[in-house]
């Protein structure tokens, strides 16, 4: 799953773009100088490729969905924006799953 994970991250973010994963299934893109429109039109794109994407683990295929929170907001510290992002990460979640919202 990582590694499908992995390679539509690559496909649809480039070098200009900050990609990590923060934990197990936590994953962050930063954006620099792109409007939350245009960040969340990327991301929803990717978000739909991958619930597209069937999965091979044995004889069995796995679908898997993906919650995004996306936000433009101006924080004095990284942390501060990483907490918002995962707030709007969670109402996603709350909202029914395999959405994303953005403020």
């Amino acid at each position: 799953m990582l590694k499908v994970v992995a390679g539509l991250l690559n496909k649809h973010f480039s070098s200009e773009h900050i990609v990590a994963r923060l934990g197990g299934e936590e994953f962050s893109v930063f954006f620099d100088d792109m409007s939350l429109n245009d960040a969340a039109k990327r991301l929803e794109a990717f978000r739909i490729e991958l619930e597209q994407t069937a999965i091979t683990s044995g004889k069995r295929n796995i679908k898997c969905a993906m919650s995004i929170g996306v936000t433009h907001a101006t924080f004095e510290q990284l942390d501060q924006l990483l907490i918002y992002a995962d707030e709007l990460l969670y109402q996603a979640k709350q909202n029914g799953r395999n959405q994303l919202i953005a403020r």
